[in-house]
């Protein structure tokens, strides 16, 4: 299952390049003039290498500061379990938000979009959600600017990008298994740039999963809760990973199957489903946000009431925080940190790692590779190895520029035309457990929205395809085969 088509229209193309990275935020751009001049002012004004080389917060700082005692946390490594104290300005990565935009140059406007999100966010938990505040319903702008939080939360983080990098290794090997000798033995690694333009235009659609949720603050007596560089947490019935008939046959079946004749294009050989080790967002029954070492904001169904307030006290408070925390630890990537007065931190246990990103091709060496937890756990950032002569091409026409979209949302709330309709969904919106179809066969990926769900990066589609774009707004240079690193 792909995008709903609109309304009384035919279902959209997927493989329509202008069409595959829109949300409705283009559109209300695309409608209002006076936005457009705001953002078109905004990245004129903005100093494009302002925060080049400085370090960015994949977890935001004024999050942080929330668990926090006089900036410092107890840190520890979700590999070895190791406990550390650290500044909260340790927690950052130098550059992890530096894209090349269109002209060749190193731009950092993208980590002053995310503050200005930030910021909003702050203000918003303060406001509704502060000690001293009655806990009271969100209104539509709040419950945008909350959902727009959590949906950039989910795909800003090294583990998403992570992915992201592992589904490009595994299908440009598979493709071209016939051209490289051992394709074990190399690596592809993609530009950062793809990453970050997949984030920028994919967090707006990931809203329509979570806008227009009811919010439950839950408080403990105590402070019980952790945070990790995961924080939301996506409670989902049963399993998340829905596998598809073609991921149980075996390469042999497949290379069969491709030999008989067919009327039809797309055929069940010509399947990869890519998955997740954790779910995504069109497939959470709940969202969590732990808030303070105190409370945690959830995000409940939205066809089912739900309290404003719950306070939780004595042994209903321990059980409730133990299972927060083993969530938390279970999704972290590289670290989980906690108030350093926390009573239990240093006992909690931490179980192995998993694998993040799984796929079924029929059972090939690059398939057990990722059966593993990966070995490289820190992903791509612009580094020295991009800067040696790489250039982006020339990028495609985009009508959509990000730069004041948060404070729009955050100030006006969504159009009034994109509400959810009866059954809790909003129309052009993406499903959480669809295979998506391309190509001369069909891809399932590991997107934000669950396993199988959201349409891939163009590149996952076709080997050396031109179409490796990326885009934050219209300023981020696209990135071509040139741009994908082979290392033996």
């Amino acid at each position: 299952m792909g995008r709903r088509p609109p309304a009384g229209g035919n279902a959209v193309d997927r493989e329509d390049p202008e069409r595959w990275w829109r949300s409705w935020v283009d559109d209300v751009v695309d409608a209002d003039e006076n936005l457009r001049r705001e953002i078109n002012e905004f990245w004129a004004n903005t100093p494009r290498a302002a925060k080049v080389g400085s370090r960015h917060h994949t977890v935001p700082k004024f999050y942080l500061k929330r668990f926090a005692s006089k900036g410092r946390l107890l840190v520890r490594d979700r590999n070895s379990g190791e406990i550390t104290p650290r500044n909260i300005d340790d927690l950052a990565t130098k550059n992890f938000y530096t894209f090349v935009n269109k002209d060749g140059e190193e731009d950092s406007r993208l980590e002053d979009i995310l503050a200005d999100m930030e910021g909003g966010t702050g203000a918003l938990l303060n406001r509704v959600f502060g000690a001293f505040q009655p806990v009271r319903q969100l209104n539509p702008g709040e419950s945008m600017a909350l959902a727009l939080y959590l949906s950039f939360q989910v795909v800003r983080t090294p583990r998403h990008r992570r992915e992201m990098e592992l589904l490009a290794d595994h299908s440009m090997k598979l493709v071209n298994q016939d051209k490289l000798p051992n394709p074990t033995e190399w690596v592809v690694v993609p530009h950062p740039n793809l990453h970050i333009g997949y984030m920028a235009s994919t967090a707006f659609q990931l809203t329509d999963a979570l806008y227009g949720r009811p919010v439950t603050l839950v408080t403990l007596d105590r402070p019980l809760f952790i945070t990790c560089d995961e924080p939301v947490i996506l409670v989902v019935k049963g399993d998340h990973v829905q596998h598809l008939p073609a991921c149980f046959k075996t390469t042999k079946q497949r290379i069969k199957a491709a030999k008989r004749p067919s009327r039809h294009r797309r055929r069940n050989w010509d399947v990869l489903h890519y998955y997740p080790s954790r779910p995504g967002l069109g497939q959470a029954e709940e969202v969590g946000l732990p808030i303070s070492p105190r409370s945690i904001l959830v995000l409940g169904s939205k066809t089912s009431p739900a309290p404003l307030h719950v306070r939780l006290n004595g042994d209903d408070a321990t059980e409730f925080a133990d299972d927060v925390n083993r969530r938390l630890i279970d999704q972290a990537y590289i670290w989980v940190a906690a108030n350093p007065d926390h009573v239990a931190f240093a006992d909690l246990e931490f179980p192995p790692p998993k694998p993040i990103l799984q796929a079924c091709d029929g059972g090939t060496a690059m398939a057990r590779a990722l059966d593993q937890p990966p070995e490289k756990r820190h992903p791509e950032r612009l580094s020295n190895r991009w800067r040696r002569g790489r250039e982006p091409t020339q990028p495609r026409s985009c009508s959509g520029v990000p730069g004041a979209w948060s404070r729009h949302l955050i100030r006006n709330g969504p159009p009034h035309d994109r509400r959810p309709d009866d059954d809790g969904q909003t129309t052009d919106s993406w499903a959480g457990d669809g295979a998506w179809q391309s190509g001369r066969g069909s891809q399932s990926m590991a997107g934000p929205l669950g396993g199988s769900s959201i349409r891939p990066p163009l590149w996952a589609s076709a080997a050396a395809s031109p179409q490796f774009a990326t885009r934050v707004g219209q300023d981020v240079g696209d990135v071509d085969a040139d741009g994908l690193d082979a290392d033996e």
